[in-house]
């Protein structure tokens, strides 16, 4: 008896513990989750019911009076210049961003793939010295390059406002080589000298067994991307005066100074939405990638 007491004890115990976590988790996961309810709430929600004393929280949703799809519209066509208090077209603001985004993750993923490569299995004199010179960079602060990078992509590559103003300065950077070199080191070294005795040369094992091996790190690798490259705000402002992006389109949204919630909301929405979905999409292929030891040493 008495040690049935102690199990049903212990057990009420561990319950509890859990609940408590379970609550807590809930409870974080509930206060990350309403900032964005609030976002797309907001934006299909009618003007009257977004602020001051008429403000409503939780509209139900078959009550049509809340809700209004003009904020959608009205960024969608409007095209007038800020100085008119118009706003930036989110159309081409999209489109725009996509091909940044899209050409410079494939390309940085290569980029960086190739280096990643070199230095992880090639032999050559200096390969020590350069990846230390690699990883040396990830402690300057990007800002510290802004400068620098400006200057190389103006008067050298003739890149200001242009699509490869934008992207070519992205194509590689430190952590992505860094990440694929010590990625690369885990493949098998007997493979590779296999493929060459069958007469591969270096560029057909490259593509047709070190990227299929590096699957996960690439798929984790180019998430990061993904959002570095969509997000990306700081760079197009300085490299760019017409080719608006949407990051820019939706801080001249707000620069514009009105006190309207919906348009902005709205912006928000156009902005986050793609991310999200790509998330959802591939959300089983990176918790994969991350628990498969795709990031370790």
């Amino acid at each position: 008896m008495t040690h049935h007491t102690a199990f049903n004890r212990d057990r009420g115990k561990h319950l509890m513990r859990s609940a408590i976590i379970y609550l807590v988790l809930a409870a974080g996961a509930l206060a990350m989750l309403f900032p964005v309810y609030w976002m797309y709430m907001a934006s299909f929600k009618d003007e009257f019911y977004s602020t001051g004393e008429h403000m409503v929280w939780f509209p139900p949703p078959w009550e049509a009076k809340y809700f209004t799809l003009d904020h959608y519209r009205e960024l969608l066509s409007r095209t007038g210049s800020k100085t008119s208090g118009g706003t930036d077209n989110f159309i081409d603001a999209t489109v725009n961003t996509a091909i940044m985004t899209g050409v410079g993750t494939l390309g940085n993923i290569l980029f960086c793939a190739m280096a990643g490569f070199a230095l992880a299995k090639l032999k050559f004199r200096g390969r020590n010295f350069i990846l230390m010179a690699v990883v040396s960079t990830m402690m300057i602060p990007g800002i510290m390059l802004l400068l620098p990078n400006f200057a190389i992509t103006t008067f050298v590559l003739h890149g200001y406002n242009n699509f490869a103003g934008l992207i070519i300065p992205g194509l590689a950077g430190p952590f992505g080589i860094f990440l694929m070199r010590q990625y690369m080191l885990s493949i098998p070294d007997e493979l590779l000298d296999a493929a060459k005795v069958d007469g591969a040369g270096i560029v057909r094992i490259f593509f047709s067994i070190v990227l299929p091996l590096s699957t996960p790190i690439i798929v984790a690798y180019g998430i990061l991307l993904v959002l570095g490259f969509w997000n990306e705000l700081i760079w197009p402002m300085v490299i760019t005066k017409d080719l608006v992006v949407l990051q820019m389109a939706l801080q001249n949204l707000v620069e514009i100074g009105s006190q309207r919630m919906g348009p902005a909301m709205a912006g928000a929405a156009i902005s986050s939405t793609p991310v999200i979905i790509l998330f959802l999409i591939v959300r089983k292929q990176f918790v994969r990638a991350m628990t498969s030891g795709a990031l370790k040493g």
